[in-house]
């Protein structure tokens, strides 16, 4: 089967972590590079970001690139199959919307936006359009994190007790112009880190019945940039942190503890990362050597070579889980617990 040709929105850290991706990949590469920013179409171009990306072997004399402000041209490219959207959250609708109208498929970056009433009704703009769309939720493929959601949904360990999900970081200072750290732009932390571990809690148990949240909002963005949240289950206990004022680098960790065991991941950690309790017996299980990034483009690939839904993160899921973040920021400011 024939390559996808894709187009890439955004030449930032995130835009070169998917260009990796295709690097890489059987099944799309990119044929098109659009940003607005002329200085990033650079093939020596730095950009910063929490995790290593994979090597970038794009061949620049036969790629397309294009600095549009309004990506006109880019979306009336014949050549591009699909549209890879890794641009600041605030535009992400904006270029869904457009690049479903040009009927192209759509890979766009979390969060999904900041207002779940807009995302709506951008989805009803790419159900009448007939193309493929799907968040890059990319810890629902992180190899440790999908091992968890195997064994949550096997009961191998028998049921979920309690769920801790940790992401903390040094403040982003990679962003164009800074954005991330302008809190209307990006939410803050809990919109475009803890985001992450709100969508994982809603992949692995659904809708909680009810959210409480505390945190900060004064110390970088404005916006919520330590946040603690609890997702209120019948069972089990979720718990959520997630921080943006480490001084310097980044873990994303996980602990779950069940009837018969316990299962803990922690990136930070060189070596076994990744921890299985059961009973007295203690293992490392070893897992895939690739990232949550690959794995989620080639799922997506799939679908769209093969005519088929996302069904392991429809647009839909992402909505919910926004829904939840969004209650998350409502019992912050209100001290109270809230309906998601």
């Amino acid at each position: 089967m024939a390559k996808l040709k894709v187009g890439l929105m955004g030449y930032g850290f995130m835009g070169k972590a998917h260009a990796a991706c295709y690097c890489a990949s059987k099944k799309g590469e990119v044929v098109a590079i659009w940003d607005a920013n002329p200085a990033l179409l650079d093939p020596k171009a730095q950009a910063g970001g929490n995790l290593p990306t994979g090597p970038l072997t794009l061949d620049w004399k036969k790629l397309k690139t294009y600095t549009d402000r309004d990506a006109k041209k880019f979306f009336a490219d014949p050549d591009i199959d699909m549209v890879d959207i890794c641009l600041p959250t605030p535009m992400h609708m904006k270029f869904v919307r457009a690049a479903a109208k040009a009927g192209k498929h759509i890979l766009s970056e979390k969060p999904i936006c900041l207002n779940s009433k807009e995302a709506e009704e951008t989805l009803k703009i790419v159900r009448k359009a007939g193309v493929k769309w799907m968040v890059a939720q990319c810890v629902r493929f992180w190899p440790e994190y999908d091992f968890l959601k195997k064994i949550v949904d096997s009961k191998k360990l028998g049921k979920l007790i309690t769920l801790s999900l940790r992401r903390v970081a040094a403040t982003p200072g990679w962003g164009q112009k800074n954005w991330i750290l302008k809190g209307k732009l990006s939410g803050g932390a809990l919109f475009d880190l803890s985001v992450h571990d709100t969508d994982y809690a809603y992949y692995l148990l659904g809708m909680p019945k009810k959210v409480r949240a505390a945190g900060r909002k004064d110390l970088v963005t404005g916006a919520y940039d330590v946040i603690y949240a609890q997702l209120i289950y019948d069972k089990p206990v979720v718990n959520i942190e997630s921080q943006w004022v480490m001084t310097n680098g980044f873990q994303m960790y996980y602990l779950a503890t069940f009837e018969k065991g316990v299962v803990e991941f922690d990136c930070a950690k060189p070596k076994d990362a990744l921890t299985l309790t059961e009973g007295a017996k203690v293992s490392h299980p070893k897992m895939q050597a690739t990232t949550g990034w690959n794995l989620e483009i080639e799922y997506f690939l799939d679908c769209v070579q093969k005519g088929k839904d996302p069904k392991l993160c429809m647009p839909e899921s992402s909505i919910a889980s926004l829904k939840i973040a969004e209650a998350e920021v409502k019992a912050a400011n209100t001290g109270k617990t809230v309906r998601p």
